[in-house]
């Protein structure tokens, strides 16, 4: 049978214009939320815990605001007149440190200005004898950023020239007074000075005494704080202070993230569960300071030699791991052939550091170099070093133990011991430690 008329058609439904107003409306915005609201596909890969990107420097902290030295500040006797310059600052990180530190804490006692603290720079191998040695910014070592707000923030009556070319020219009608500060009372015993709380006032008169003869500058005097061993008994002070006062020098931003750097590569080289953060690290490895004199070299004697201390506490603690740090080239092989046959594994950054970082490492200076050293030790599990010089005890006391006990008899050489900390040694030159800052 033929069906009558044309071919056939599919017939359609004449869309309604309310439902194409609503789709046009869900399409709208659907493509505004994936341009504009939606997560992007990195942005949730970055979610998932296992897969975000590590921190560049685990070793940075905010401002400090101390309300201990507030009241300090509060209750000193300022003098906009008196200016205070502290060039000569140097050694290790920790000798710049405590240097730098007391010179603040005399500037603050005496009520004057600070001119930005200098370090001076050791001559390498191929200077010339005579030749004299470089001055180096503050950010040498450390975060003049960090530092100058922290002042502000704890101290806002204490005011800062940049360099000492700042000064106003008026200030150099004379020559500039020079001073150390333990001659105003002297003798000083190795335990610091022994009138802190005097130590302003002592100066006042020392400084009237200095300039009675002195024809008028209109205001300005300038003092060159002489660089000092450490005399400041820093617990004469309110407790708190020690650790917030140290605080306000932060290392510098390189060397930080060259820390983070062999921090995150002893982690992965040697598998050990961590925390990336500033906190101590825990159950990760110990940290090992053998100073200067090659405490390493009788590494294989069994006569309670600091480095081999320092193997039987690593298998006490079943801490397999030693991050060590020693100024003589030959440490890390001495110790590292007797700690090898007992599964204790030696690290240095030297041996951690890959490519790009290594090249980093090794275009700073030996004492820039150390600050990598100081970092990753403070935050090892353990630290144990030896005493006689200032920057193991630094570290030590900058790890803030909780529990603490001074050397003595049946220490068997131990000079100080705290839950978290051990400075070995004979403890003849170490009453210093009293007058270091942590």
């Amino acid at each position: 049978m033929t069906l009558s008329g044309g071919p056939s058609k599919v017939m359609f439904p004449t869309p309604n214009r309310r439902y194409i107003t609503i789709a046009g409306v869900i399409l709208f915005l659907e493509w505004t939320w994936l341009l504009l609201g939606s997560p992007r596909h990195e942005d949730i890969l970055a979610s998932l815990p296992s897969l975000q990107k590590v921190s560049e420097d685990i070793f940075d902290y905010p401002f400090v605001e101390s309300n201990a030295l507030k009241d300090i500040c509060d209750s000193t006797e300022w003098n906009s007149e008196l200016i205070f310059t502290c060039e000569d600052n140097s050694g290790s990180v920790a000798d710049v440190k405590n240097s730098i530190l007391n010179c603040l804490r005399f500037t603050i006692a005496a009520g004057g200005r600070l001119v930005n603290p200098r370090i001076v720079i050791p001559n390498n191998e191929t200077s010339p004898a005579d030749s004299p040695a470089k001055g180096a910014d503050f950010g040498y070592m450390f975060d003049i950023h960090h530092f100058l707000m922290s002042l502000h923030l704890s101290c806002p009556q204490l005011n800062t020239y940049r360099h000492v070319d700042d000064i106003p020219p008026r200030a150099w009608m004379h020559d500039p007074l020079s001073l150390r500060p333990e001659d105003l009372q002297s003798p000083v015993p190795p335990t610091g000075i022994p009138s802190p709380e005097t130590w302003g006032k002592e100066f006042r008169s020392w400084l009237n005494s200095q300039t009675a003869n002195r024809a008028p500058t209109r205001g300005l005097m300038v003092v060159n704080l002489a660089r000092s061993p450490p005399v400041y008994p820093v617990a004469s002070d309110e407790g708190s202070l020690a650790y917030e006062f140290s605080s306000f020098l932060k290392v510098q931003p390189d060397a930080r993230k060259l820390a983070t750097s062999t921090f995150h590569a002893i982690i992965n080289k040697y598998n050990i569960d961590a925390k990336d953060s500033y906190a101590i690290a825990y159950n990760a490895y110990i940290g090992a300071y053998l100073g200067s004199k090659g405490a390493a070299d009788d590494a294989s004697n069994l006569d309670g030699t600091p480095s081999r201390r320092i193997l039987n506490e690593a298998l006490a603690g079943d801490l397999r791991v030693i991050y060590l740090a020693s100024s003589n080239s030959s440490s890390r092989e001495s110790l590292a052939a007797v700690a090898s046959p007992l599964g204790v594994r030696i690290a240095t950054k030297f041996d951690l550091l890959r490519s790009r970082d290594a090249k980093a490492l090794q275009a700073l200076a030996p004492e820039q170099q150390g600050l990598i050293d100081y970092l990753v030790l403070g935050k090892a599990s353990e630290f144990m070093g030896v005493g006689g010089d200032a920057f193991g005890w630094s570290v030590a006391l900058g790890r803030q133990g909780k529990w603490r006990r001074d050397g003595g008899e049946g220490m068997e050489g131990e000079l100080m011991r705290d839950s978290l900390s051990r400075i070995y040694g004979d403890g003849g030159d170490d009453e210093f430690a009293s007058c270091l800052w942590p």
